[in-house]
């Protein structure tokens, strides 16, 4: 998994690439995310319109980011236009909580409200 990164007004923007599939990535990942709530951001996109895959460790890492963001009172949305990841967020019941949006411009309209 390659990881980038930007903050847009209040949104912080991550962007995942390559396979999601858990291990040193993903602490990476909990770490800056984990930073910017400590700096009190606490608005977040996950685009993951560049992954090509992610298993069931790579859902778990989703959760668990869910879980920290939720906790501090903050949202997380998703981005991709990928049939497979929606298909797997509905399988699992995932999307009942985690919001999917196609485009990075939906999803910021979505957190603005």
């Amino acid at each position: 998994m390659f990881i980038q990164f930007f903050t847009d007004n209040d949104i912080k923007i991550y962007q995942l690439s390559g396979k999601i599939l858990g291990g040193p990535d993903s602490n990476t990942l909990y770490q800056n995310i984990q930073e910017d709530l400590d700096k009190n951001i606490v608005n977040f996109i996950i685009d993951l319109s560049d992954v090509k895959w992610i298993n069931s460790s790579g859902l778990g890492i989703l959760i668990n980011i869910y879980n920290i963001v939720n906790q501090k009172g903050g949202k997380i949305i998703l981005v991709s236009n990928s049939e497979q990841i929606a298909k797997m967020l509905k399988v699992t019941r995932l999307n009942t909580f985690l919001k999917l949006f196609p485009d990075l411009e939906s999803a910021k309209k979505e957190l603005k409200n």
